[in-house]
């Protein structure tokens, strides 16, 4: 410890430590454990204690030590003094972390702690820090359970964010919330409509795990992974178990960096775009596959398998939505464990002998091009109850894993046939993915006159806001009187106005054969 210096530890407050100082009726001080008979000084027995108290982190410095038993030699003294990690926030460094360092050293000779995380503040959108004096701090029951104007009172009429009530997001979804926005070491800036993203991904979560466990059946129970045999593992299968592999080891290292929105933001994107929006969808053509009860029992067990990973991943942010469906597996429980909760369970680690870098790149060359087929079909308006026809050209190396998993691109692009190293149509949308070709001949699959027209009175539309905001940003009035957010608002519509733009121009071009 450097620069440290005298510290007044006297307060005059109603509430804490009285200070054990006593003064006689001759001025002299006498500081003991317990009230004394007389001065130590003089004799006289004519004492008055003093009527401050004690600084409440004079108390609070003990904390490391005596709260284990101090100055006992208790066994769990010896067990958890020193510890491993403090948690706090950065407005106390000085007032508790420090003095708590200097306390350890002074009575224990060693530190209290190895490291410090310090957690961001949450502010309100104005910056300030949310505290009940400034009236900007929401009560947390509010965001949990929903309120009225009328229930948040006067709270709801000084700030315009809750002036319609607030819904109810639930715990799970604003404890997620909160860590995927708070990097290390900074402050968020909350706005309860921000929790909507943890409010959405509790319901994607929830949906995703009812679809898997409606597929268990009693006549095929869920297999352990070693149990399953690899030449009964498709593409989708071995891919989903390397990225769940993946997926752990991220979050490790962020556990391990104290990175926790790193850790949230791997498992989101695993569970959202990876397990939900693909493995989901590419198993459903095994389980509706009556004629194929193996495949039917090897998709399902692997869906309830990486489920129940997901669950004891998200289990440290989403406490409650996690033990709930985790009641529900098949499988409820590890090993010989009597209580039955996911709190007890291993946390996942990363699996070496599941990685297959082979299988995520042709997993990942099929997404590309499935991804252009939907982007195709949405900037073409090609109604989504109608089957295209596609031609792939490339070089035969990557052709050959879009051939022998054909049945995903036809599943999730609405594709009828596929044909390869084919000629161009005369009317066709196109577009290159992974370094694949890819043409969706358009005859009699929209009508040509008709989408030409929307196309180009939306492009016109556009084109007019696109005009009037390029005018707005440029004029010198509005860029030195408007806040900040407001103009970083509009330049961000003007972007995604002008991308918006250049596909329409791109898909009429295409329209028009040119």
């Amino acid at each position: 410890m450097t620069n440290i210096r005298d510290w007044c530890i006297s307060r005059q407050i109603w509430w804490g430590h009285r200070i054990p100082a006593w003064t006689c009726e001759n001025g002299h001080i006498t500081v003991v454990i317990n009230t004394p008979e007389a001065c130590s000084t003089c004799g006289s027995k004519q004492l008055t204690q003093d009527e401050d108290v004690l600084d409440t982190w004079f108390s609070s410095w003990l904390w490391p030590f005596s709260t284990l038993g101090w100055p006992e030699q208790t066994a769990s003294l010896k067990k958890f003094f020193p510890s491993n990690t403090l948690v706090t926030g950065p407005d106390i460094i000085f007032f508790w972390v420090a003095r708590m360092i200097m306390a350890s050293l002074e009575f224990m000779g060693d530190i209290p702690f190895r490291d410090v995380y310090f957690n961001g503040m949450i502010r309100d959108l104005d910056g300030r820090k949310m505290s009940k004096s400034l009236g900007n701090s929401p009560d947390p029951l509010w965001l949990i359970d929903g309120a009225t104007p009328q229930e948040m009172g006067d709270f709801a009429k000084k700030n315009p964010l809750y002036r319609e009530g607030v819904p109810a997001y639930g715990a799970d979804a604003i404890r997620l919330t909160m860590v995927y926005l708070t990097p290390l070491g900074g402050d968020v800036r909350f706005d309860h409509t921000l929790v909507e993203m943890g409010q959405k991904f509790c319901n994607k979560l929830w949906n995703a795990a009812r679809f898997v466990l409606m597929n268990v059946k009693e006549d095929r129970p869920v297999l352990e992974l070693a149990a399953i045999p690899s030449d009964q593992l498709e593409l989708a299968d071995r891919w989903i178990l390397s990225r769940l592999s993946q997926t752990a080891a991220a979050v490790d290292r962020s556990f391990n960096d104290f990175r926790f929105n790193d850790a949230t933001r791997a498992i989101y994107e695993f569970v959202w775009g990876e397990f939900c929006d693909w493995y989901v969808e590419l198993i459903k053509m095994r389980l509706y596959d009556e004629t194929r009860p193996q495949a039917q029992q090897v998709a399902c067990s692997i869906a309830v398998r990486v489920l129940d990973a997901v669950l004891r991943l998200l289990h440290p942010f989403m406490p409650f939505i996690t033990e709930e469906i985790w009641q529900s597996l098949p499988m409820n429980e590890s090993g010989a464990a009597a209580v039955k909760s996911i709190m007890l369970q291993p946390y996942p680690q990363p699996d070496p002998a599941a990685l297959d870098t082979p299988a995520e790149a042709e997993m990942a060359l099929l997404q590309s091009v499935i991804g252009a087929v939907r982007n195709i079909r949405g900037e073409m308006n090609v109604p989504p109850a109608k089957e295209a026809v596609l031609i792939l050209n490339a070089e035969d190396s990557l052709l050959q894993p879009l051939a022998t998993y054909e049945n995903y691109i036809r599943k999730l692009g609405r594709i009828s046939v596929v044909h390869y190293q084919a000629e161009r149509p005369a009317l066709a949308a196109s577009a290159v993915a992974g370094g694949v070709q890819i043409w969706m001949p358009l005859a009699g699959l929209i009508d040509v006159e008709v989408e030409k027209k929307r196309l180009e009175k939306e492009i016109a539309r556009l084109e007019v806001q696109v005009s009037g905001l390029v005018k707005k940003l440029m004029n010198k009035d509005f860029v030195d009187r408007a806040p900040r957010e407001v103009i970083e608002k509009e330049t961000k519509k003007k972007q995604d106005f002008t991308e918006t733009l250049n596909k329409l121009r791109d898909s009429l071009h295409q329209l028009a054969g040119r």
